[in-house]
């Protein structure tokens, strides 16, 4: 026997199972069972970072200008944010404050028309209504006019007075007509005027006189009370057809007026 010849290996059975031969190109097993290598099995293969392929694109892609946001927020954003706020929480104003605001304006325009009236309303609210003083001295004038069918007349009473007492009386009264159909009727009255003034030229204190043209008559009666003798003056008078006058000197004056008043005359005191 070859002494070069290697002898087998004796392996006991009892290692078989737990002891593999390995090889660079085969594992077998004394048993002939075949023998998994774990070591390619459980090996994970590796990753090769391969390059990323880089597209060249020849065309050229416009560069826009856009401002950066410092803060972070677009203010375009916020505005149509705000707007859309102010949208959702508009509520329209109620009917009564519609209908309040259209009176304020209608009063406003009314006072501004009748600005001028409540300015005039207000000062004689304001101002303070003077006494009025009584004139104890002067002047009564008192007037009256009527009509007849025919006639226009007019009566005009003077009355002075001192201390509210009656001293002279200034009476006028002027009859109007038509120059012809009442002919008859002025030249009557003319002709009484005319007696008047006759019959009184020798009574103190009383004056007549008659101015008669183109139909009308003005006749003015003249008294100084204080010299008139009554009894004269009321015989002068009835028998030229007039009348006598019923008031009398020192006759309180407020009585006259009032009396002047009761028969529609319109009176004034003057000084």
């Amino acid at each position: 026997m070859d002494n070069n010849n290697e002898q087998p290996t004796i392996v006991s059975s009892n290692d078989v199972t737990d002891k593999f031969i390995i090889n660079n190109e085969a594992t077998t097993s004394v048993n002939n069972t075949p023998v998994v290598d774990n070591t390619q099995v459980n090996q994970v293969p590796p990753v090769v970072n391969q390059p990323t392929p880089v597209i060249q694109n020849t065309a050229q892609i416009p560069v826009q200008n856009v401002t950066p946001n410092v803060t972070g927020t677009d203010p375009n954003a916020m505005v149509n944010e705000n707007l859309k706020k102010v949208e959702i929480n508009y509520t329209p104003p109620s009917k009564i404050k519609v209908v309040l605001l259209v009176l304020f304006f209608i009063a406003l325009l009314g006072f501004i028309i009748f600005l001028p009236d409540i300015n005039t309303l207000i000062s004689n609210f304001n101002k303070k209504e003077e006494p009025v003083e009584k004139i104890t001295t002067g002047k009564l004038k008192c007037s009256i006019s009527t009509n007849t069918t025919n006639l226009d007349v007019s009566h005009s009473y003077s009355f002075s007075f001192a201390d509210n007492k009656l001293e002279r009386i200034y009476y006028t009264v002027t009859t109007r007509g038509d120059v012809t159909l009442d002919e008859e009727t002025l030249d009557k009255l003319a002709n009484t005027c005319k007696q008047l003034k006759e019959n009184s030229k020798s009574l103190k204190g009383v004056t007549i006189q008659c101015n008669y043209s183109d139909g009308e008559l003005e006749e003015i009666q003249s008294f100084d009370l204080a010299s008139v003798d009554s009894e004269k003056l009321n015989s002068a008078f009835t028998e030229a057809g007039g009348t006598v006058p019923t008031y009398q000197y020192g006759q309180d004056i407020d009585k006259i007026e009032s009396n002047m008043n009761a028969s529609k005359y319109e009176c004034v005191r003057e000084r």
